[in-house]
């Protein structure tokens, strides 16, 4: 479970984040929306100590995220980007089997765990284990880059935006793809989108942010139908 208490963030005195108090299931998908500066990422990345709260505490299962030993926690976090950031001079192999190999695995292990990653998601390992990323699509690419952020199995896995430069079709594909993982390996994911029917499609759980604040959070039925501000409704109705 990720809990959130009276969290603020300020930046030379402008509020990023105003007291934020929510909490995170596990196992749930959990998805933060808004729009550009709504502070969605800003809260996302209180999770893995990329940034630190001005105020308040983020826990993980009752432990304050800032007395956590930093490389361990954020060696059990996965984390994906909006380009898929992986490394231009390693081969997917490599980029996958970096967390592994930190963690000790043995080298077979490793491949062979790579291996059976790619089949999941319709990747062939004959063809694409020695590749280098520029020679991807930028849907391989983000495939490449969620499976080197799931590959050790971590119960959470943050998504920032993971989608949003994808042609249509890739981007439906790899919306499908998520929901299948987080369907078979039961991880907490947090994901942020700008786009509500991004939203609407996968998350158990919706928080709509504004001006750093949470205007609502509920199940997509209960926004749907009773939506708790001005904002929300022109975010679902018109997003």
């Amino acid at each position: 479970m990720i809990e959130f208490k009276n969290v603020s963030k300020l930046y030379k005195e402008k509020a990023a984040l105003r007291n934020i108090n929510m909490t995170i299931e596990c196992g749930e998908f959990f998805v933060l929306v808004g729009t550009s500066g709504s502070g969605k990422t800003t809260t996302l990345k209180m999770i893995n100590r990329l940034l630190t709260p001005t105020e308040g505490t983020v826990s993980i299962n009752g432990v304050d995220v800032q007395q956590s030993e930093l490389r361990e926690l954020r060696l059990n976090i996965g984390y994906v980007l909006q380009s898929g950031a992986l490394f231009p001079n390693l081969t997917v192999c490599e980029n996958i089997e970096i967390i592994p190999e930190m963690k000790g695995w043995p080298k077979e292990e490793r491949v062979k765990t790579v291996h059976s990653y790619l089949e999941m998601v319709g990747l062939d390992p004959e063809q694409y284990m020695n590749r280098y990323p520029h020679e991807l699509s930028g849907g391989e690419q983000q495939r490449v880059g969620i499976l080197r952020a799931i590959v050790t199995r971590p119960s959470i896995l943050l998504m920032d935006e993971p989608f949003s430069a994808l042609d249509p079709i890739s981007r439906n594909q790899l919306q499908e793809l998520i929901k299948r993982l987080h369907d078979t390996f039961k991880m907490t994911i947090v994901f942020v989108t700008h786009d509500m029917a991004e939203a609407v499609k996968l998350g158990t759980r919706i928080c709509v942010m504004s001006k750093g604040e949470i205007v609502q959070l509920d199940t997509l039925q209960v926004i749907k139908e009773h939506p708790a501000h001005e904002v929300v409704k022109r975010f679902f109705y018109e997003g």
